[in-house]
């Protein structure tokens, strides 16, 4: 991002890797960074922004930092030790296609299709000897 392109009130996401306790593990985390303030200068002088990152106290960032800051908010995926990452592109679209299919079988049926099958059991589990036999 660029400082010209902030607005007051906007919120925007910033990524940072951190270490995860005392190990040598590393992990990235999210934060929201709420602008207070954006302050345009003279070429002399240098632009900053006055925002608050994770509800902290405001303070001023610089070009350098907000190049970094992000509009939309990351897509992050778990890793088996339980540190984060940014999702790839690949991963992004798996994502979304895999929600968009979960919303259709919702509206199609085929979810209530699959509780029906899981009613039929409870029944047959709670059947006496004779109606199990029998059936």
């Amino acid at each position: 991002m660029k400082i010209k392109d902030l607005k007051p009130e906007q919120v925007v996401w910033m990524t940072m890797r951190r270490r995860m306790g005392h190990t040598m593990m590393k992990s990235t985390d999210v934060f929201s960074v709420r602008i207070i303030k954006v302050h345009l200068a003279e070429p002399p002088a240098s632009d900053y922004v006055v925002a608050s990152w994770n509800n902290n106290r405001p303070e001023r960032f610089y070009a350098n930092n907000v190049k970094h800051w992000r509009k939309d908010k990351p897509v992050m995926v778990r890793t088996t030790l339980g540190s984060q990452r940014r999702a790839t592109r690949q991963e992004i679209k798996e994502m979304k296609e895999k929600e968009a299919f979960r919303i259709a079988g919702q509206t199609t049926g085929w979810l209530g299709a699959i509780h029906d099958a899981g009613d039929e059991k409870k029944e047959r589990a709670n059947a006496t000897p004779e109606e199990a036999s029998a059936g």
